[in-house]
């Protein structure tokens, strides 16, 4: 018996048990890119955290927040049942990243655009269901600005973040991680008028999300942490 326990804690040693994270959203998620193309973004966190975590990608291209919080086929998804699909089956898990907006802010797949308001109500309800599900750890990201968003839609875009930040302060062991409107632009990190980022602003969000995971990582209570610099 002591040497069948010696023999299990030497495997522990060798093949340390990994921190699972996924990231849970859209088509940035997903990974398709505009020019120059390389590494996604969730690749790139992947690289930056090393093997000591487990990272999951479940992207659903086309997804708003209702997508994520209504069972049933949806439009926006491809006719896809978003969470009990993509979401529920990769928890429980030590970290959960939400990167939702883009498609919201333009109404793409639902009958209109998502207020702030709504954005946030939909946004709660999912951060719920994956707490239920033992996401321990829930980290926000604020969506990339959109190239193809009339005035009224880079506008509701702009404000998500502030509900985001309004909700994180709401709900247990959640917490506002990196606005990628603050660092991401049209002329750098978009090959043209296109929806997706190219390489360059991939590889930008994976390397601050991963400065923002490791402050996560480090405390529980202290989220502000996590918004990475």
């Amino acid at each position: 018996m002591a040497a069948v326990l010696l023999l299990i804690g030497a495997a522990t040693a060798l093949w340390p048990t990994r921190t699972r994270l996924v990231v849970l959203g859209d088509s940035h998620v997903e990974g398709p890119q505009s020019s120059p193309q390389g590494s996604s973004f969730v690749e790139v966190l992947r690289e930056e955290l090393g093997p000591s975590y487990e990272v999951v990608a479940a992207g659903c291209p086309g997804s708003s927040t209702h997508d994520w919080t209504h069972d049933g086929p949806s439009l926006g998804c491809s006719l896809r049942n978003a969470y009990p699909e993509l979401g529920r089956p990769h928890l429980p898990a030590e970290i959960v990243v939400i990167l939702l907006g883009t498609n919201d802010a333009v109404g793409y797949g639902e009958e209109r655009p998502f207020t702030p308001q709504v954005y946030a109500q939909e946004m709660q309800e999912l951060v719920r269901r994956v707490r239920r599900d033992g996401g321990r750890r829930i980290l926000l990201l604020g969506p990339p600005p959109n190239p193809l968003a009339w005035r009224r839609g880079a506008q509701r875009l702009q404000q998500y973040p502030k509900a985001l930040a309004g909700l994180a302060e709401q709900e247990p062991n959640v917490c506002m991680g990196p606005d990628l409107q603050e660092f991401i632009n049209f002329e750098e990190h978009f090959g043209g008028r296109r929806v997706h980022m190219n390489a360059v602003g991939h590889r930008l969000i994976g390397e601050r999300l991963a400065l923002a995971v490791r402050a996560l990582r480090g405390s529980s209570a202290q989220c502000a942490a996590a918004k990475a610099p």
